[in-house]
């Protein structure tokens, strides 16, 4: 085990430093907007927790979504030359990630206690697209270059342009990203059915994820 511990360590530091920072910027950030937001210099625990909450989940997604895309470039092929075998940085990427959510999802249950549920399949649902982004996009980007990469950030800003703009022309599909959210946020007797949906999000990128992962060559460099 402590082998593991070592491995996962010597693999992640550079990641974990980058989120400390993303913490760190998130607290700040957080004392600032909530002083600018009072007309007085006092300043509510609650309100603040809930803003830096908000904050930290949008920094830290959207560091993954972008950054840690083009990151695991040298983080693989580093765990890779160091003689870890695929299937063991696999595994070990796989729990320091949702390790990772976990712990940025804790201010979440202490300043959003009243949505333990709505955090929980957040969280599931990150991991999830988290494997996604990683099977169809990282690997890639590990095999292929940069230019991987900007096809990527491409597809990845035509998209989140091209949603809304479709939620204009086709009103339905407004409708049925409501739905959804409602799914996510709210409680109700759908619920089992929607942790299925969410785990079965999860699982089959994980496939996907390791699939692609498995092509990429021991010694490449980009």
């Amino acid at each position: 085990m402590d082998i593991y511990i070592k491995k996962a360590i010597s693999i992640k530091k550079a990641d974990e430093k980058i989120n400390l920072i993303v913490v760190l910027f998130g607290v700040v950030l957080t004392l600032f907007i909530t002083l600018i937001m009072k007309e007085d210099s006092k300043i509510e625990p609650f309100l603040f927790g809930r803003t830096m909450c908000a904050i930290m989940a949008l920094m830290y997604v959207s560091l993954n979504m972008f950054a840690k895309v083009m990151l695991m470039t040298e983080e693989v092929t580093r765990a890779l030359s160091f003689g870890i075998t695929r299937r063991e940085l696999f595994v070990i990427s796989r729990i320091v990630e949702l390790l990772e959510i976990i712990v940025f999802a804790l201010p979440a249950f202490i300043f959003v206690n009243d949505r333990v549920g709505m955090i929980l399949k957040l969280i599931a649902l990150c991991f999830g697209i988290f494997m996604w982004i990683e099977g169809l996009a990282g690997n890639n980007v590990i095999r292929y270059g940069k230019i991987a990469y900007w096809i990527y950030y491409f597809v990845l800003i035509s998209a989140i342009m091209g949603v809304s703009r479709l939620v204009e022309i086709i009103p339905q599909l407004g409708m049925i990203s409501s739905g959804i959210t409602s799914s996510v946020v709210n409680s109700g007797p759908n619920q089992f059915y929607v942790w299925c949906v969410i785990l079965f999000f999860d699982i089959v990128g994980m496939m996907v994820n390791w699939l692609t992962f498995r092509r990429i060559p021991v010694n490449y460099s980009v």
